[in-house]
């Protein structure tokens, strides 16, 4: 069998008959003979990106309006599209890209396309659902058009997928007509979203980097967008490949994802009712359970659970009242109610306590 090299490196080695290793990555031209840069443009650190207008201008409209305008986002996409230039292996994270139709996302495939070549594909959700996966196996950058989770059969199956191909360096791959395989991987992942809630994102994620949205289409910011991509796209692609392949790389950054705003409210964009409840247990968010005491009887079944809310809330705001330093300790059988009546549920007391142990609490 052919052997991977002893290190695994950055390498452009093609054939190597010593160690038996053969190279299935060749260059990309924009890769292998970049335009010379000036100094000045020339190992620039992370935090300078996006103060650099340099000789690419329409693709610094482009990243920033894609990226929602956040100077911090356009830093890290920057900082991780030329990690994947340089050293062509996974990064373990990923990028969300959310807006409305025409606010550059597209192009950015586009300009990734030329720059990677081959190794840069785009694909839409059902091609990452689908039995034959063979293109992940020679790919660098994969680029998701219109991505909403929620929009397969199974979206935790999806979001499973997801996450390992993410994170995982290694999977199974299939050609039409051929046996699977289990193959090295180096693939990074960019999602462009339209919707508000393309994909349920979790507290402890460690894997997706979430941009602003964008709302206005970048045609109605400049009105010679048009004009500007037609004229200067092609010759300044090959100015920003030089860049990415130039730049001082943070490779720390590029390995982790950005704990922002947007992430802070797609999260709470993603959560279920339970998600909220168990929040508010974890968090001690009193003021998830009083609101009961605001509540009106509908004439339906959750009636009975509102009373008891109502008695049980009295009685702790009896405790703080009286032991104003103690905390209020929330019996389990104490919290039933609340989540019968909140969640509009009916579960039964010997399967309550077996609900919240699954969820950590």
């Amino acid at each position: 069998p052919i052997a991977k090299p002893a290190i695994e490196t950055v390498t452009d080695t093609v054939l190597d008959k010593e160690a038996r290793f053969i190279n299935k990555f060749h260059k990309p031209e924009l890769m292998s003979s970049p335009p010379a840069l000036s100094e000045a443009l020339t190992g620039v650190t992370y935090h300078e990106h996006v103060k650099i207008d340099g000789p690419f201008p329409t693709i610094r409209k482009l990243i920033l309006s894609a990226v929602g305008d956040d100077r911090e986002c356009y830093n890290h996409l920057v900082n991780w599209l030329a990690y994947i230039v340089q050293y062509r292996k996974m990064s373990r994270t990923a990028f969300l890209l959310q807006g409305s139709f025409g606010t550059g996302k597209g192009l950015i495939y586009v300009i990734m396309s030329k720059i990677l070549g081959k190794y840069t594909v785009e694909k839409r959700l059902e091609n990452i659902d689908e039995e034959f996966n063979s293109w992940l196996e020679t790919s660098l950058l994969v680029c998701v058009d219109e991505f909403r989770a929620g929009d397969s059969k199974s979206e935790s199956k999806l979001i499973n997928k997801i996450k390992n191909y993410i994170t995982e360096p290694e999977g199974t791959v299939r050609a039409m007509r051929e046996n699977q395989k289990n193959v090295s991987l180096y693939c990074n992942w960019l999602f462009f979203a339209n919707d508000f809630d393309p994909i349920r994102v979790e507290e402890n994620d460690r894997r997706m980097n979430i941009c602003p949205r964008q709302e206005i289409p970048i045609a109605y910011r400049f009105t010679d967008w048009d004009d500007l991509v037609r004229n200067n796209l092609d010759s300044e692609i090959p100015l920003f490949a030089g860049y990415l392949a130039s730049l001082s790389v943070d490779v720390t950054q590029a390995t982790t994802v950005l704990k922002n705003q947007a992430r802070t409210d797609l999260i709470k964009v993603s959560r279920t009712t339970i998600d909220e409840f168990k929040n508010a247990l974890v968090s001690s968010d009193f003021w998830y359970f009083i609101k009961v005491l605001d509540s009106q009887p509908s004439g339906d079944k959750a009636d009975s659970s509102l009373e008891y809310c109502k008695n049980i809330m009295r009685g702790w705001l009896q405790q703080l009242v009286s032991n104003p330093d103690e905390p209020v300790v929330a019996w389990v059988d104490n919290l039933r109610p609340f989540y019968n009546y909140l969640l509009g549920g009916n579960i039964a007391p010997q399967r309550f306590p077996s609900l919240l142990t699954k969820r950590g609490i």
